[in-house]
């Protein structure tokens, strides 16, 4: 009997202890934390791709829209239409402003049609438009779109546009050179070409500011680039010179205004 004692003794002793040994075993829940953290890692990663895409940089063709033709008498019109696309194929916002131009120059013609039937006697008038890309770089594109009007004598007029690559966006010239400091240095340096070609050519006139001529930029100017990169300021008819003078450029140092990609 006391054999059989000592026995279950020894088999509760031990059952304790394999109870004990088993509570006390760590949970594995470490090897699902230390799992867990290169997963957030990789969920980071996958997101870069999208951070990439933002600083991407679009290319931009120009394609010919529907253009504007009348003969019609002692009257004509040749409008061209630019529309701007991106690689894609996606038309670019500019392209509103773009066709708002291209309308209000065929409206202009049906209004002086209009008004030649009213009239005894021809009226000569004609309008047309072209266009030129003047910069398409790493990160800048621009063109200008120029009209010519002849009704008894001529004029001209040019509309600019130069869209960022990085946000498919028009800039203006005040956003393009980025503060009032190099705008007033750009500003200072076209008056002194504008005293420069007036001290070599006596045919040569710019309004002075008194007389309403320029006095300063706002930053709201007409501009392009150049193929270098160069900034162009351009003034339309009778805005800064007479008539005589026609539309006005200044080509603006790079040592000014900086280079454009």
């Amino acid at each position: 009997m006391k054999k059989n004692y000592r026995l279950i003794a020894c088999l509760s002793v031990s059952m304790l202890l394999f109870t004990g040994c088993a509570s006390g075993q760590k949970p594995q829940e470490t090897g699902a934390q230390t799992t867990a953290a290169p997963l957030d890692e990789e969920q980071n990663v996958s997101e870069r791709p999208s951070d990439k895409k933002e600083n991407e940089k679009i290319s931009i063709e120009v394609k010919e829209g529907q253009s504007y033709e009348k003969e019609e008498g002692t009257l004509s019109a040749e409008i061209r239409r630019p529309v701007l696309v991106d690689q894609n194929g996606t038309e670019l916002s500019i392209n509103k402003e773009i066709s708002e131009y291209v309308d209000s120059l065929i409206a202009e013609y049906e209004e002086n049609k209009a008004a030649s039937e009213k009239e005894e006697g021809d009226v000569h008038y004609a309008v047309s438009n072209t266009y030129e890309v003047t910069h398409d770089g790493e990160q800048y594109f621009s063109m200008y779109m120029a009209a010519a009007r002849i009704m008894g004598s001529g004029s001209e007029t040019y509309q600019t546009y130069t869209i960022d690559k990085k946000t498919g966006e028009a800039v203006s010239l005040g956003e393009l050179l980025g503060n009032e400091e190099t705008l007033r240095l750009v500003s200072e340096n076209i008056s002194a070409q504008m005293e420069e070609q007036m001290k070599e050519d006596a045919s040569v006139v710019y309004f002075q500011a008194s007389e309403g001529g320029f006095s300063g930029l706002t930053g709201d100017e007409s501009f392009y680039l150049n193929q270098d990169g160069s900034l162009v300021v351009v003034f339309d008819e009778y805005t800064v010179a007479p008539g005589s003078m026609g539309m006005v450029e200044f080509t603006i140092p790079t040592e000014t205004a900086g280079a454009f990609r």
